[in-house]
């Protein structure tokens, strides 16, 4: 018995002596029932284990043009590039809603859009009515409830919200989506 470890019957191999395992290679643990149970591999199954994580980090090395010891940490630094700019790309559509937005002027407005429809949540807080839908079927809609559940009865659409500002998808043609919100903006 090894302190803080599982007790539990063993269900791999079994070896007459410890030279027929020939090596053995930690695989991972896990917490069951508040225990931990690990994973190990030996003998060929051991062997072959290692060989194949050795191939993976040359591989990696390769792609990331990192020497194997420095594989995990260039990793990291561009997993937080990779971080650092989708936040910046999220500034961009922002901005870019912003100003598709302001080009509709102070009036109801329906938008068909590439952007995504939650880049216009900011965009959307004026007074007029407005409607974006994005071409991955999502939309956002500011108005009132009563619109927003003429909006729900008439179109295919799922989603809700509060507080005038309504977010969900829309099932089907844009086109067809579009009329009829235009139709219920413009009352």
């Amino acid at each position: 018995h090894i302190e803080d470890t599982d007790v539990v019957a063993c269900g791999g191999i079994h070896a007459a002596s410890t030279s027929e395992l020939l090596e053995v290679s930690y695989v991972s643990q896990e917490r069951i029932r508040g225990h931990v149970r690990t994973e190990w591999k030996c003998a060929e199954d051991a062997v072959a284990f290692r060989r194949s994580n050795k191939d993976i980090v040359s591989s990696l090395s390769a792609l990331l043009s990192a020497e194997p010891g420095k594989v995990l940490e260039e990793a990291s630094r561009m997993r937080d590039e990779v971080a650092d700019l989708k936040r910046e790309a999220k500034k961009l559509e922002r901005k870019a809603a912003e100003a598709v937005v302001a080009a509709e002027g102070d009036g109801p407005a329906v938008i068909f859009t590439e952007l995504p429809a939650s880049a216009f949540e900011k965009a959307a807080e004026r007074e007029a009515p407005l409607l974006v839908a994005d071409s991955s079927g999502r939309f956002l809609f500011h108005g009132s409830q009563e619109a927003f559940a003429e909006l729900k009865a008439r179109c295919p659409v799922r989603g809700g919200g509060r507080n005038g500002l309504y977010m969900g998808s829309y099932q089907g043609d844009p086109e067809g989506f579009i009329a009829g919100a235009k139709e219920i903006i413009s009352g």
